[in-house]
């Protein structure tokens, strides 16, 4: 992953899935559904920065400081599958 310029107001749709830490397809989603708003720029598709900390700040908080990440535990049980 590149790095990403803090400075920046906005980021390109790679950038910014990286940035989020999810594929490109789970951000050409949130897109469509409208929990990220996007702006076009000549053929350019920029993700505003402040669009990535609201759709976060939005997300609900897990407190993983009483047990197990129940993600992991789901991920690995998955893979004994």
């Amino acid at each position: 992953m590149a790095a990403i310029n803090s400075a920046r107001l906005a980021l390109r749709k790679r950038e910014a899935a990286d940035a989020l830490a999810i594929g490109l397809t789970k951000l050409d989603s949130l897109i469509s559904s409208g929990a990220i708003h996007a702006v076009r720029s000549g053929k350019v598709v920029l993700i505003p920065r402040k669009e990535l900390e609201k759709y976060l700040d939005g997300l609900p908080r897990t407190d993983l400081s009483d047990g197990p990440d129940p993600l992991r535990a789901k991920r690995q049980g998955r893979a004994k599958k």
